[in-house]
């Protein structure tokens, strides 16, 4: 197996361990993968749902999906996933100490909170050509700007159906307790 192959099986190893207790009796079969850790695949009508729903979403947001395509399609399927236990497209890229809690929240549905208020994407799927994810809206002391710096947008007129929330927004969806 070549080297993105095996990041992306490594990755969908983490991003979808959950311990047994959390596994529903209607889980997909789990699939051998990536050193002896069983994981569910998706169903592939959710995969098809979720990649028409990525592409349709970066095309109105004015961003693209990450130039490589492990990143963007280990969050695709992790949103598949999520999709199939949870009936919507909760963020793969954190962990959550109850899902189904969380998805009833909907900060961190896809498009999350902070790519609909910042236009920044923390899982990297949605960024630009370049493969840095926007994060000149992001306010300062924000992890995002922490580690890239600031990244500016080169489509303005697009995305942030929300960013009026962000001069009200004193607290992040990241600075809560699902992480």
């Amino acid at each position: 197996m070549n080297d993105a192959g095996s990041i992306v099986k490594d990755t969908l190893a983490l991003v979808n361990y959950a311990p047994a207790a959390q596994v529903s009796h209607l889980a997909p079969r789990p699939v051998p993968f990536a050193k002896g850790v069983a994981m569910a695949e998706p169903k592939q009508e959710s995969l098809d749902k979720m990649w028409k729903y990525v592409k349709g979403f970066a095309e109105k947001s004015g961003t693209t999906m990450h130039p490589t395509p492990a990143v963007t399609e280990v969050v695709v399927k992790g949103l598949a996933m999520h999709m199939d236990e949870l009936g919507k497209p909760l963020c793969p890229c954190n962990f959550y100490k109850d899902k189904q809690a969380e998805a009833k929240l909907r900060r961190w549905m896809c498009a999350c909170d902070e790519m609909q208020i910042y236009k920044y994407c923390h899982c990297l799927l949605f960024v630009r050509e370049d493969g840095l994810p926007i994060t000149e809206y992001l306010p300062e002391g924000h992890e995002g700007r922490e580690v890239y710096g600031v990244v500016t947008d080169p489509t303005p007129n697009k995305g942030r159906a929300l960013k009026h929330k962000a001069a009200q927004s004193s607290s992040l969806p990241s600075d809560t307790n699902t992480k």
